[in-house]
């Protein structure tokens, strides 16, 4: 025997909106359950044979008896992203894109639309994870500030409202993927409701999935929080600083540098 084996895919996120939506569209709609019925049937035989006082003939009149089995088979967000990829993978004319394709520039390829499948290190930055508690110190801030706690009685209202802003905005959290050295990183948005595992697991060398929204270049920087009023330099900005000469913003905190590919990402699993 040979040492294939059966890999089931291990989900750290997966948005069953988006396998829905595409599902539907491949596979000409969707189903939830499958009706199975196993049938099976038997017959007694009719025996002849010899004995010492001669012939005989033994057992009864012929009968048969049938069995029936039925189950519903019923399918769930895990079995429909298996039914998308396989007919993603087994149908060319679909236009899988795969960042381990090295005849293709995957920056150039990686058009808004396509599908993309790439392997590569995926992290959540410390920013994103501290955005994602805020409901949970917010609370305990305001609390602290009433009580004149230690370290809180320097904080305004107007830094209390900018807490707020960014507790409503956690609904979802920036990620990125580092793929090999000379690939643009992919980046992308995770739902709070559709992820499967804390920040800290979800990080290391994983399988992301997703829909192409748009590249940018060198030079440009992806915010991990678009909140109003908070970006220094505007989209257009961005854009001209590399011809201009002037240096990316820091990227270590806030922003994530390009080049890039921005992901409508539908599954990251190992």
């Amino acid at each position: 025997m040979g040492n294939a084996f059966l890999q089931v895919r291990e989900f750290l996120y997966l948005n069953s909106d988006l396998v829905d939506q595409f599902l539907a569209q491949l596979d000409d709609g969707l189903y939830d359950e499958v009706a199975e019925r196993n049938r099976s049937t038997g017959d007694r035989k009719f025996e002849a044979g010899v004995g010492a006082g001669g012939a005989k003939i033994g057992g009864g009149k012929g009968s048969s008896h049938e069995t029936e089995t039925a189950r519903t088979r019923r399918q769930t967000p895990e079995s429909r992203f298996n039914r998308l990829m396989e007919i993603m993978e087994t149908n060319p004319d679909y236009g899988l894109l795969s960042a381990d394709d090295a005849s293709v520039d995957l920056y150039d390829a990686a058009i808004p639309g396509v599908l993309l499948r790439a392997e590569g290190y995926v992290d959540v930055p410390q920013f994103s994870r501290m955005l994602a508690r805020v409901d949970d110190l917010l609370p305990l801030l305001e609390i602290g500030r009433m009580l004149g706690m230690e370290g809180t009685e320097g904080i305004t209202n107007d830094q209390i409202k900018m807490a707020s802003v960014l507790s409503d905005s956690s609904n979802a959290v920036v990620a990125a993927a580092e793929l090999a050295e000379d690939q643009p990183r992919l980046v992308f948005k995770l739902l709070n409701r559709f992820v499967r595992a804390d920040f800290e697991a979800m990080e290391g060398e994983a399988t992301v999935f997703g829909k192409v929204q748009r590249r940018w270049p060198r030079g440009e920087t992806y915010p991990l929080l678009a909140v109003p009023g908070l970006d220094v330099l505007s989209r257009a900005d961005r854009r001209k600083m590399p011809k201009s000469g002037q240096d990316a913003p820091d990227s270590n905190s806030t922003t994530i540098e390009g080049p890039g590919i921005t992901l409508s990402v539908v599954a990251i699993f190992r």
